[in-house]
């Protein structure tokens, strides 16, 4: 999902490939979670970031997940 280039504009890698960016996530969780879950609910979503590991960092413009 990260590496799709059609939605670059919403979440993409970091250069250094170990966190990515989450620009929107209300879009996000309205086209793109669907298609790879069974929900598109952000929260839930966050959760299973959460426990793969992944833990949100603190920017003001947009979602920092390392």
């Amino acid at each position: 999902m990260v590496e799709d280039p059609s939605i670059q504009h919403l979440i993409s890698w970091a250069k250094e490939g170990d966190m990515f960016y989450v620009y929107n996530c209300i879009e996000l969780s309205s086209s793109v979670l669907p298609k790879f879950f069974k929900h598109n609910n952000w929260q839930s979503f966050v959760r299973q970031l959460n426990m793969y590991g992944f833990h949100k960092s603190k920017f003001i413009k947009f979602s920092l997940w390392q």
